[in-house]
C-alpha cells in the first residue's frame, strides 16, 4: 500500500477517493468493518495499514470516515443515473433534478453511458434517494443497467428511497 493523507490529498479529494474505495471493497462487510473500527478506537494506534488500500498516519479521520460509511453512509442528497439516445431520458433527468433541487435537496445526476461504475455506486451509497432512468428497449430498460445493478447490490442498503422514470417507445407492453 501507499501512505496517504486527506491532508496531502485535500479533504474532498480524500472523501471521494475513500468513498469509492469503500463502496466496492469494504461495503459488503460494513458489521466487520464497524468491529474493527471499535477495536481500532481503544488501540489509539498512530499508523493504519490495512491489508487493501492506503497506509495512514497519525490521521483519525480515517477511521471516524470509515464508521460513518459503515453505519450510516447515506447523506441527504440524490442520485439521478440515467440512460439517454435522443435525450428525451436525459430532459427528464433535468426537470427532477431541478425539482429536488428546489426542495433543498442536492443531487448529483450522471448519465450512465459515459460513467465509472465504482462511482456511480458509492454515489448511490452515500446518496438519501437513488433515482434510475431509462428509455425504453423493446418492453424493458436499457441494457446497460444490467452492469450497474450487481454494484447497487453490493451495497447491500435495505430501504433506500428510490424511484424510476422514463420514457417508453410503440412496442406493446412497453
Amino acid at each position: 500500500g501507499t501512505e496517504i493523507s486527506h491532508e496531502l490529498l485535500g479533504d474532498e479529494d480524500f472523501e471521494e477517493l475513500t468513498r469509492d474505495y469503500f463502496a466496492i471493497v469494504m461495503r459488503p462487510f460494513a458489521l466487520q468493518v464497524k468491529k474493527a473500527i471499535d477495536k481500532a478506537k481503544e488501540l489509539s494506534p498512530s499508523l493504519i495499514c490495512p491489508s487493501h488500500g492506503s497506509a495512514y498516519k497519525n490521521d483519525t479521520k480515517i477511521i471516524d470516515y470509515y464508521e460513518k460509511l459503515a453505519t450510516n453512509p447515506e447523506d441527504d442528497k440524490a442520485t439521478i443515473i440515467y440512460y439517454s439516445i435522443w435525450h428525451s431520458t436525459e430532459h427528464m433527468a433535468h426537470e427532477i433534478k431541478e425539482e429536488l433541487e428546489k426542495k433543498g435537496i442536492k443531487t448529483n445526476m450522471f448519465n450512465l453511458a459515459d460513467s465509472n461504475l465504482v462511482h456511480l455506486m458509492a454515489e448511490s451509497m452515500t446518496s438519501k434517494y437513488l433515482i434510475l432512468g431509462s428509455m425504453t428497449i423493446a418492453t424493458s430498460y436499457h441494457p446497460l443497467f444490467e452492469a450497474l445493478f450487481p454494484f447497487l447490490k453490493l451495497n447491500n442498503q435495505k430501504g433506500k428511497k428510490t424511484a424510476v422514470f422514463g420514457t417508453h417507445g410503440w412496442a406493446p407492453g412497453s
